[in-house]
C-alpha cells in the first residue's frame, strides 16, 4: 500500500481501533527506518494501567526524559525530530534527537538523557518538535508542530520514583505539554476548520474619547537622576552568575550615593530570554530574578531612600509562550476580572491564507493560520484593535501599581501599531525603514497615541502619580513630540545622537553653540506644547542597553555628513581611554544638566566600556564564529564593583553567547571601589554633577526651569540658562579640545576645568 493510501486508511479509522489494531500481538509499527517492527504489548492499557507500567517497564532508565508524541497520522513520524536544550541554568544552544526510541499507545517516545554535559545540570527544559526538513533553510523559521519554542519550569519536579521523566504531547497541543498518561486521543481545535478562526477587532483605534492626563507631579518637582539596570549583568547576590533582585538591593545604598531619584529594572517578569523582552507572565517574577518577596522587599527598600522604582512593561508583544497566546492559538474563550467576556483569539493578529504568507506573518504549526510577529516569529504582537486586549494590559499595570511600583518604562511605543499590522491611516503613517536589515518598521502613530491616551487615561484616574515614560527609538523631535499626549516623558534620543554629532565634531548639522541656542529650546518648547495638560518631562540619557555606551560613544569617529551621519566604532583601549574619560565629561554634563529626569545607564558612572569583541566560540557557541550576531551584548557587560571581590560580579550565558567584559573593562578599568576613593574618578565627578542637579537650591531651578540660549561664546561651547521663579542659572559646556574665554561675573556654582576666565578643554562651569 502506498504511503500517502495508507495514510487516509489510517485517517478514516477511529484513533482507539488503529491503536487496538496497531498493538495486537502480531500488529506492526513503522520504526526510525519506516520499516515495521513488532509491538511489545498486546492491549491498549488504561491510563491508570499505563502509568503503573512505566514504573516497572524495563525499557526506562534513571535520569532520562521520555517524550511521547502522539499524531493523527503516525506514518509521518519520522519526518520530525526534538529540538532541546537546557533554558535555565546554562541556556544553552539545543541539540537535535532525531531516532524515535520506542512506539507504543502514547505515540513515538524519544529517549533523552540528562546526564549529557548540556543536560546534567538543567532546571528548565526547553522544547521544540520541529520538522526536520524545514531545519535546512537559509532563512525563515523551522516548521513546528504548534509555532514555537515550549519551556518547561523544574522539569526535574516531574521526576517519578525510577528516575525518570516523562512528557505527553498531542499534535497541535504541544504548548501545553502532560506531565501524566491522559489517553491517547488527538485533539485538534482546527479539525472543523473553515477559515474563519481569523482574528476579530472591536475598537476603531482612529479615534479616542480620552484626553492626556496629568503629568506626574511628583517626577516634576522631585526627580532629577534616574538610572537605569540591566538586571542579569548588574549584581548577583547568590553566586549564580545572574544578576538578580537582590543584588539590586544590596546596592541600593551605591545608587543613593549617585543622588538617583528612581530606578528603571530592564524586565523581570517571566520571561524566556536574558534580557526578558519576550514576557510569558505578566504577573510572575522570573525566578532567575528572585521572587515576588524579593521584588516587594526592593521597592520597600528602594522607598525607604527615596528612591522610586519603574518597571519596564513591554506592550506590544509577547512570547509565543504566554498563556494568552496559548489560548488565541487553541481558539479558547474565557472571561477577564471584571466578567467581561474574551475570545482569546483576538488577542493577536491571524489571518487565514492556504498559500505561504511573509514575514512578518508566521506559519503555526502545520495550519492555514498566520500570526503577526514584526520583530521575531517568537514574539506574536499583540492586537489592540480588540478592547479585550486592551483591558488586560491596563489590568496588569493597575496590578503593579497597587504592588507599590511607580510607573513604567514602556518598551517601543511607536510600534504598537505597526503600518503592515492593520488597516493604516495613511494621513499619520511615519516612515521608519531598516536598510540594513531590509525591514520596513513603519508605524501608525495616530492609532499609537490614542492606545497610550486611554493607557494613560485608565491608569492615572486611581494613581494619578505614576510616571509614564516611553521609548520612542526615533531622534526626530517633530515626530516624538505628539507621543505626549499619552505619556509624562520619553527619552530624549535626539539629545544621545545630535547633541555629540553637533558638539565634539565638525560634520554635525550643527554646533555646539546652535544646538544650544536654537535647537534644544525649540525641542522644549514643543514637547511642552504637546503635552497640554501639564509639563513634559524630557529624558535625557548617558546610554542605554540597545546603543553605544556613553565611553565609546564620545570617543567614536563619524562617518557620512548632515541626516546620514552614521558611528564609526573605535574600542576602548590604553592608548585613547584619558581622552575618552575628558570627553564623557563634557557629555556627562550636557545630560544631567538638563531639565527633566537624567538617566545613567549602570557602569556609564565608572566609564564602563562596550567594546564589541569578534565572536570566536569562546564567548559565543561555535556556529557564530565569525559573524556579528546578538552584538548588543556588549553593551550590557557585568558591572565592574571591585577588582579583588568578584561574588557580586555577574557571569553567565544565553544560547551559548557569553556576556563578559572585553579587554579594556578586564584590564584597564578601575572598579567601583578604587572609584570611590579617589577624588579625580569619573565616578567622583558623576557625583558632584548629581549632587548638584539634586541639591535643593539648585533643583526646582533645573529640573523646572525655562530654558533660553545664551548667544555666541564659541562654536565648542554649549551655552545656556535655565530661570524659575526668579532666579537663574548660566550654563557653559566646553565640547572643544581647546580652552575658550568666558566673562565670568557671576558667582560659580559649579566648575571643572576652570581656571579663572578659562574654561578648559571639556571643561564644564555653572553660575548663578
Amino acid at each position: 500500500m502506498e504511503a500517502k493510501k495508507r495514510s487516509k486508511f489510517f485517517q478514516s479509522l477511529g484513533w482507539l481501533s488503529i491503536i487496538s489494531a496497531m498493538l495486537v500481538t502480531s500488529a506492526s509499527l513503522l520504526n526510525r527506518n519506516n520499516q515495521m517492527v513488532k509491538a511489545e504489548t498486546s492491549d491498549v492499557l488504561t491510563p491508570e494501567e499505563y502509568e503503573d507500567s512505566l514504573i516497572t517497564a524495563t525499557w526506562v532508565q534513571s535520569n532520562h526524559l521520555y517524550l511521547h508524541y502522539l499524531r493523527e497520522d503516525m506514518v509521518t513520524i519520522n519526518d520530525w525530530g526534538i529540538w532541546a536544550w537546557n533554558e535555565k541554568p546554562d541556556d544553552t544552544d539545543g541539540d537535535l534527537y532525531s531516532n524515535w526510541f520506542r512506539f507504543d499507545q502514547t505515540g513515538a517516545i524519544m529517549d533523552i538523557s540528562l546526564l549529557s554535559s548540556k543536560m546534567s545540570s538543567v532546571k528548565d527544559l526547553g522544547f521544540l518538535i520541529v520538522l526536520k526538513s524545514s531545519m535546512s533553510k537559509s532563512s525563515g523559521m523551522w516548521t513546528s508542530d504548534s509555532g514555537g519554542d515550549v519551556i518547561v519550569e523544574n522539569v526535574r519536579d516531574y521526576t517519578r520514583s525510577n528516575g525518570a521523566i516523562h512528557i505527553f504531547v498531542t499534535q497541535g497541543k504541544s504548548m501545553n505539554p502532560e506531565f501524566v498518561y491522559q489517553g491517547s486521543k488527538v485533539e485538534d481545535p482546527y479539525a472543523n476548520d473553515d477559515g474563519s478562526y481569523y482574528s476579530r477587532d472591536d475598537v476603531n483605534s482612529n479615534v479616542s474619547k480620552y484626553t492626556p492626563m496629568k503629568t506626574s507631579q511628583d517626577f516634576q518637582d522631585n526627580v532629577g537622576v534616574g538610572y537605569e539596570i540591566m538586571v542579569s549583568s548588574f549584581a548577583d547576590s547568590n553566586g549564580d552568575g545572574f544578576g538578580d533582585i537582590n543584588g539590586i538591593t544590596q546596592r541600593l545604598d551605591y545608587i543613593d550615593s549617585l543622588n538617583v531619584g528612581a530606578i528603571w529594572l530592564t524586565p523581570i517578569q517571566k520571561s524566556e530570554s536574558y534580557h526578558g523582552y519576550d514576557t510569558i507572565d505578566y504577573y510572575n517574577i522570573d525566578s532567575k530574578f528572585g521572587t515576588i518577596e524579593d521584588y516587594r522587599r526592593l521597592v520597600y527598600e528602594a522607598h525607604k531612600r527615596d528612591i522610586r522604582v519603574l518597571m519596564d512593561l513591554v506592550v506590544n508583544h509577547t512570547s509565543l509562550n504566554h498563556y494568552w497566546f496559548k489560548k488565541s492559538a487553541m481558539l479558547m474563550t474565557g472571561k477577564d476580572i471584571d466578567s467581561n467576556d474574551i475570545d482569546y483569539r483576538n488577542f493577536y493578529h491571524w489571518k487565514y491564507s492556504t498559500s505561504a504568507l511573509s514575514t512578518p506573518w508566521y506559519r503555526y504549526g502545520t495550519t492555514n493560520y498566520y500570526y503577526y510577529a514584526k520583530f521575531a516569529s517568537s514574539m506574536p504582537e499583540l492586537n489592540y484593535d480588540y478592547q479585550g486586549t486592551r483591558n488586560a494590559i491596563i489590568d496588569v499595570a493597575k496590578y503593579w501599581l497597587g504592588f507599590g511600583i511607580d510607573g513604567f518604562r514602556i518598551d517601543a511605543v511607536k510600534h504598537v501599531y505597526m503600518k503592515d499590522e492593520v488597516s493604516s491611516n495613511s494621513s499619520d503613517v511615519v516612515s521608519d525603514y531598516d536598510t540594513a536589515n531590509d525591514v520596513d518598521y513603519s508605524t501608525d502613530r495616530g492609532k499609537n497615541i490614542n492606545f497610550f491616551l486611554e493607557f494613560s487615561a485608565r491608569i492615572k484616574n486611581l494613581y494619578p502619580n505614576t510616571f509614564i515614560v516611553g521609548e520612542n527609538f526615533d531622534g526626530w523631535d517633530q515626530r516624538i513630540a505628539p507621543y505626549y499626549q499619552g505619556m509624562d516623558s520619553q527619552f530624549d534620543f535626539a539629545a544621545y545622537y545630535h547633541n555629540i554629532y553637533n558638539t565634539f565634531y565638525d560634520s554635525g548639522e550643527n554646533t555646539a553653540a546652535v544646538e544650544a541656542n536654537t535647537v534644544i529650546k525649540s525641542k522644549l518648547n514643543l514637547f511642552n506644547s504637546a503635552r497640554q495638560n501639564g509639563s513634559a518631562i524630557n529624558s535625557p540619557f548617558t546610554s542605554n542597553h540597545d546603543v553605544e555606551r556613553m565611553i565609546n560613544h564620545v570617543n567614536n569617529s563619524l562617518v557620512g555628513s548632515g541626516s546620514s551621519i552614521v558611528e564609526n566604532s573605535i574600542p576602548i583601549s590604553g592608548s585613547n581611554y584619558e581622552i575618552a574619560n575628558r570627553k564623557a565629561r563634557a557629555y556627562l554634563a550636557s545630560q544631567i544638566l538638563m531639565p527633566g529626569v537624567s538617566w545613567i545607564f549602570y557602569g556609564d558612572e565608572i566609564g564602563l566600556s562596550g567594546n564589541k569583541m569578534a565572536n570566536d566560540g569562546i564567548n559565543s557557541p561555535e556556529r557564530a564564529t565569525g559573524t556579528d550576531w546578538n552584538l548588543d551584548r556588549w553593551y550590557r557587560q557585568p558591572m565592574k564593583w571591585s577588582d579583588t571581590d568578584f561574588s557580586s560580579t555577574t557571569d553567565y550565558a544565553f544560547t551559548g553567547y557569553k556576556v563578559e567584559w572585553d579587554d579594556y573593562n578586564r584590564n584597564l578599568l578601575s572598579s567601583v571601589a578604587e572609584q570611590e576613593n579617589d577624588g579625580n574618578s569619573l565616578l567622583t565627578y558623576v557625583k558632584e554633577l548629581t549632587s548638584f542637579k539634586t541639591n535643593p537650591a539648585y533643583q526646582p531651578i533645573i529640573l523646572k526651569g525655562t530654558y533660553n540660549g545664551l548667544g555666541l561664546v564659541s562654536n565648542k561651547v554649549m551655552a545656556y540658562s535655565l530661570s524659575y521663579q526668579g532666579e537663574t542659572l548660566y550654563f557653559y559646556i566646553n565640547f572643544g579640545s581647546s580652552s575658550v574665554s568666558l566673562n565670568v561675573n557671576k558667582d560659580i556654582v559649579f566648575s571643572n576645568n576652570l581656571t579663572g576666565n578659562n574654561l578648559g578643554s571639556y571643561g564644564v562651569t555653572v553660575m548663578k
